[in-house]
């Protein structure tokens, strides 16, 4: 029983495939329980897919892992795609800084994730106007950034929006059909993440199609990896129906060359086993939309028709 298969991959790499040259990838499916459903997805049973990048912290491997599931997802065929890209240590570090004794609290953490202004005024202490305007730089990426990189923020606090600024434009300029956003302050589901997280959506579609960023497993060796997860369940409820196999059906007494010979043309072939009275009708039963007649294939609706002329 396990809540996340991202764990396992790490220390099977840090372990096992501790030998293999780096940067290692590797993908995963798996089934996972969740004790407590999240809020943008309810179901507690899962099946989790996704691909790790073991041993390399460039913003190239942060892009390339965000690449790779947007190239995923497209080839399953979900459209109309957006990522959320995140600095869930942002704040954190921030606070770390010039917080002056202010901690991460409950109380602050549930204003920032809420984009509640008067309960991160009431919070925030002496940052809360910076905090404000971390928050309200949430939004499309280029003006987002903008808004994020006029503020006033510490230097190692400047390398992370710096970070967040190249993977962005990285993700923007490969994928420019891809809807990119930002939001500095998310934290949600990102809390053992040591670097940038995403969550990939689509529109018109309840819940993350999956999610993924930086992270380090604490107890292994210092090794940083990037990674993702796909949530089947959602990606599910994103594609459109698959289309229509192209099954042919082979009546009884075909030469098995022929049936041989449409497999090799990428037809799925239903042989007859017994004689049928009405081969379209039979196609129909076997679920076959084609039927072969007389050695051409022909579909099922022009067999109807010209029987009926």
């Amino acid at each position: 029983v396990r809540a996340d298969v991202t764990v396992q991959v790490a220390r099977i790499a840090a372990t096992r495939l501790a030998h293999v040259p780096r940067p290692l990838r590797l993908c995963y499916s798996g089934e996972v329980l969740r004790v407590t459903p999240g809020d943008l997805i309810p179901e507690r049973e899962l099946v989790q897919v996704g691909a790790e990048l073991v041993g390399a912290d460039t913003v190239e491997a942060d892009a390339e892992v965000i690449l790779l599931a947007v190239d995923a997802l497209r080839r399953a065929g979900v459209l109309c795609m957006s990522v959320d890209i995140t600095a869930p240590r942002l704040v954190p570090e921030l606070l770390a800084i010039i917080g002056g004794g202010l901690t991460d609290s409950a109380e602050l953490r549930q204003a920032i994730d809420r984009k509640d202004a008067a309960g991160v005024e009431r919070h925030g202490g002496l940052i809360a106007n910076l905090l404000a305007g971390l928050m309200g730089s949430a939004g499309m990426r280029a003006e987002g950034m903008a808004r994020l990189l006029a503020l006033d923020l510490p230097q190692p606090v400047r390398r992370v929006v710096d970070r967040l600024d190249e993977v962005a434009a990285l993700v923007a300029t490969e994928e420019p059909d891809l809807v990119v956003t930002i939001d500095p302050v998310e934290n949600r589901g990102f809390e053992y993440y040591t670097g940038l997280g995403f969550s990939l959506f689509s529109q018109g579609v309840r819940g993350e199609l999956g999610r993924g960023g930086r992270y380090q497993v604490d107890d292994l060796d210092k090794e940083g990896s990037c990674g993702f997860t796909l949530y089947v369940e959602t990606v599910i409820r994103a594609i459109s129906a698959p289309p229509t196999v192209a099954r042919v059906f082979v009546p009884h007494g075909t030469a098995r060359s022929l049936a041989c010979n449409l497999r090799e043309e990428g037809w799925i072939t239903v042989a007859g086993l017994a004689p049928e009275t009405d081969d379209a009708v039979a196609a129909k039963r076997l679920g076959c939309n084609h039927v072969l007649v007389c050695g051409v294939v022909k579909t099922v609706e022009d067999i109807g028709a010209s029987e009926q002329s």
